[in-house]
């Protein structure tokens, strides 16, 4: 018997439960994770376009990812309830813009007794992306999706408080309705290096808020006209997204895309060139 087939038989089986449980959530909004990306993506995701399929090891990984996730949540929750009463913790809580269609899971959000609000994001790395991040030779212009992932969750929770009486709102311990947080004040992605276990935080700038917010607003100037993204207006937004990033590159006419062809050795030919 084959068990690593039948693993990765498993993590199909886990990924397609995943993506019905995120389109429940999402109800057709452009997913907040996205942020920072081509915009295609968006518009592929938006209109049903079928992904391609995962290779097992991209699944792997994502796998090691969502189990992290989960433990750093549980720890997260222990934590808190051995020792804070006047801070409140939300983890992997989805929230939607109240008036535009967005929407997304954040990790972990702390609210401190004042109603600011502390927005943290956990990342799985490999050696060489964090090496990258906090080594010695650093990346001087490193992608910054992770940035305004950030800072499209925090932009979000600030329009929420901002438009009361919606989805935005949850219950205390009395029944009555209060905001996830009033403002955010602090976000930071917290990287684990999968190769040394070794982790650190990296501070988000405030200024990403904006900057996700105009993201936001670019791609839907596109979607009202119900026009695809224009080639080189953040499509791609890194050209490595179109060398095996992208569920989508089949409908794509990226000039990025680069499809590998598959190499075989004419047996016949090398045994008569012997002979």
């Amino acid at each position: 018997m084959d068990i690593i087939q039948a693993f990765d038989d498993y993590l199909r089986h886990l990924n397609k439960e995943n993506q019905q449980v995120r389109q429940q959530d999402s109800e057709g909004r452009y997913s907040a994770s996205g942020a920072g990306m081509c915009l295609r993506k968006h518009h592929f995701a938006n209109k049903g376009y079928p992904r391609g399929e995962i290779k097992p090891i991209s699944l792997r990984a994502m796998r090691l990812g969502t189990i992290f996730g989960a433990d750093f949540e549980d720890a997260m929750k222990w934590y808190f309830k051995q020792q804070f009463e006047s801070i409140t913790l939300f983890t992997e809580e989805y929230i939607q813009h109240p008036t535009l269609p967005i929407g997304g899971h954040f990790d972990i959000l702390i609210v401190d007794n004042k109603g600011d609000g502390y927005l943290y994001d956990v990342k799985t790395s490999h050696d060489f992306k964090y090496k990258k991040l906090f080594g010695r030779n650093r990346d001087t212009n490193p992608s910054t999706n992770y940035q305004q992932q950030l800072g499209s969750y925090a932009w979000i929770l600030d329009e929420m408080y901002k438009h009361k009486g919606g989805p935005m709102y949850t219950s205390d311990s009395n029944g009555k309705m209060k905001p996830l947080c009033k403002k955010i004040v602090y976000m930071a992605n917290c990287y684990f290096n999968k190769n040394t276990s070794n982790m650190q935080m990296m501070e988000t700038p405030l200024d990403f808020i904006e900057i996700a917010e105009e993201y936001w607003e670019r791609l839907l100037s596109y979607e009202k006209d119900d026009e695809m993204p224009a080639l080189g207006d953040i499509s791609p937004a890194y050209v490595w997204e179109c060398k095996g990033y992208c569920d989508f590159i089949e409908y794509c006419d990226s000039p990025h895309i680069v499809h590998k062809e598959t190499k075989t050795t004419n047996i016949i030919t090398k045994e008569a060139k012997i002979a």
